[in-house]
């Protein structure tokens, strides 16, 4: 069974990821606050928020690899993104 990636993000650099990955054959799930990414049939769309720790570890569980594609303005860096 070929192992998925996870993409936090969908914008032009998690977007960009996601279809290369998927296009050479890697399964993708693509978590963003809308639900949105792009459409194609190895990437699966999932609606969540990226400072949920608990529910991006459940969305990550047997994951090959994380990419964190998401970007908080960055006055909430502290907040959103702790050391």
């Amino acid at each position: 069974m070929q192992q998925h990636h996870v993409i936090v993000g969908a914008g032009p650099v998690g977007s960009g990821i996601a279809l290369h990955l998927a296009n050479a054959g890697t399964p993708v799930t693509i978590v963003t606050r809308s639900g949105s990414g792009p459409d194609h049939p190895l990437v699966t769309r999932h609606r969540g928020d990226a400072t949920d720790a608990e529910a991006l570890a459940g969305l990550c569980t047997g994951a090959a690899a994380l990419y964190n594609c998401a970007n908080p303005p960055y006055h909430r860096w502290p907040q959103d993104w702790p050391p």
